[in-house]
């Protein structure tokens, strides 16, 4: 046993020495498979991935490679096992399954919203969509209560509940029962999160119910309609700290197109009692995010919303009896346009996706849905478009889908490198490797020793800077360096700093 294994796990080897079912212990219950691959299975293999149990009772994923030791008779005598620290890889991963799986949370509740036709089923719609599509163990939205003890009342549920609702009392009001994420989100119109159920003392109240339904983290997300909060989205996982930054911007997301679709669906049923009902609709339309654009048959603007004034940047007066075509960015092909009009006067709706420009000369992507409206007659009155900005999610598809294969390549490159006989060997040919990939200019491999300095063991072919290959860094860098790598990886720009001397006044590497 190697001394490094302190540094992964915590124990020293002396521990493993003395208790030799000690590794086996430390492995997760839902990984202990692992240890038994079955009758007629080889000895050793090639690479196993499973979770151990650090001192301070965190899992730590390692991935362990075996190679069989034989004598010249060719019999088995020793395993020799190289194991490797890969949890920030495995968080990195979790954390990109996440984010693809709120996206499609995302997509699907669109879906949801368009087609509910009653507020009770679009809010069951959107809680069934959480749990199925976005892979959470339990949610739902609960409305708040004008009454003395300022109830929160469960209205739609999907997941695992088994009677949790029933068990426990939340309330919006500033009591011991109202400060948990969902009563504080409602009181301050913010998203709430607990990352730790059974470490987080505001959550005691409802922890033993909660923990015993396998609840781990929770988020709780205000329902604001004309700019009060009217409820709360509630959203279970089984892991802890499941709702990083990025997750919780999607599913505010969520939570915005789901209150104004419940304002929607509410403005719709007032619009069939009268006047005022109509006026509520009109309302929702003045307050909602989406842009909306009427025109006449003639396809003259002759309204358009608050909302298209903030996205476009062109105020009403100055569209109004214009064609909307002037908003066009020119990198559509003419067929968008061709197969939209002949949707349009064969009476139909047509959705799609339109890049258009503001007026500062930006361009934006929108999701819209133009519908000819017909009068009582059945002619033609009027084309109404409902566009949503779409740009934010298109470039964190991208992003996403980038990062992806950015880790993909990198990961590939590096598992095809075996070990050099030195460390600088092996550090060499990585920055070698890592040359060759897209965007990797000038790739540099530091090692720490004992003191913390940072020595380059290698770089990239061709490639210069302020320290060569086997030369230490100075002080101060190498403590920033360390610093910033035991936080995990990172990106900052090269920054020459005066307390590095000679170091920071050299030529830096490039960005």
């Amino acid at each position: 046993m190697s001394p490094s294994v302190e540094a992964v796990l915590g124990y020293p080897p002396d521990a493993f020495y003395a208790d030799p079912g000690l590794m086996a212990r430390l492995v997760h219950p839902d990984d202990r498979h692992l240890l038994d691959p079955g009758s007629g299975a080889p000895p050793v293999t090639e690479a196993t991935l499973m979770r151990r149990c650090h001192t301070d009772g965190r899992w730590v994923w390692l991935e362990q490679r075996s190679t069989p030791v034989l004598d010249a008779e060719g019999r088995l005598v020793a395993i020799e096992g190289v194991v490797r620290d890969v949890s920030d890889r495995q968080v990195a991963q979790a954390h990109l399954t996440r984010l693809n799986r709120i996206l499609r949370t995302l997509s699907a509740a669109n879906e949801g919203l368009v087609r509910a036709e009653t507020e009770p089923a679009l809010l069951a719609t959107i809680c069934r969509t959480v749990v199925e599509q976005g892979g959470f163990r339990f949610a739902w939205v609960g409305y708040r209560e004008e009454d003395p003890t300022g109830t929160v009342r469960p209205m739609a549920h999907a997941g695992y509940e088994a009677g949790y609702l029933a068990s426990v009392t939340v309330s919006w009001h500033d009591t011991e029962h109202g400060r948990g994420p969902a009563g504080v989100a409602i009181r301050s119109g913010r998203p709430v999160i607990s990352r730790d159920l059974a470490a987080d003392p505001a959550m005691a109240p409802w922890a033993p119910e909660a923990l015993a339904r396998g609840y781990a983290s929770v988020a709780a997300l205000p329902l604001a309609r004309d700019g009060e909060v009217f409820g709360v989205l509630v959203i279970y996982s089984d892991e802890c700290n499941a709702f990083g930054d990025e997750e919780i911007v999607l599913l505010e997301e969520l939570t915005a197109d789901l209150a104004y679709s419940v304002g929607t669906l509410r403005a719709r049923a007032a619009r069939a009692a009268g006047d005022a009902e109509r006026t509520r609709l009109a309302t929702a339309i003045e307050q909602t995010a989406e842009s909306v654009v009427i025109t006449d048959p003639d396809a003259n603007i002759v309204y358009v919303n608050p909302a298209f004034e903030r996205i476009t940047g062109y105020t009403a007066a100055e569209v109004i009896g214009r064609n909307p075509r002037f908003l066009q960015s020119g990198v559509q092909q003419p067929a968008v346009y061709a197969d939209m009009w002949s949707t349009l006067t064969a009476g139909g709706t047509w959705t799609g996706e339109l890049v258009n420009r503001r007026k500062d000369g930006t361009t934006h992507t929108e999701e819209a849905s133009i519908t000819p409206v017909v009068d009582a007659q059945g002619a033609l009155a009027s084309y109404v478009a409902v566009k949503r900005d779409v740009t934010h999610l298109r470039e964190v598809e991208a992003s996403l889908a980038g990062s992806a294969r950015e880790r993909a390549q990198i990961a590939a490159t590096l598992s095809q490198l075996q070990a050099g006989e030195t460390p600088e060997v092996t550090g060499q040919a990585i920055a070698d490797a890592l040359l060759g990939l897209d965007g990797m200019d000038s790739p540099t491999v530091l090692a720490f020793d004992e003191s913390g300095r940072a020595v380059v063991l290698g770089r990239g072919a061709g490639c210069v800077g302020p320290a060569e290959v086997g030369e230490t860094l100075p002080a101060s860098r190498s403590a920033h360096l360390l610093e910033r790598a035991r936080a995990g990886g990172w990106t900052e720009r090269w920054v020459p700093r005066p307390e590095d001397g000679e170091y920071g006044s050299g030529t830096p590497p490039p960005d």
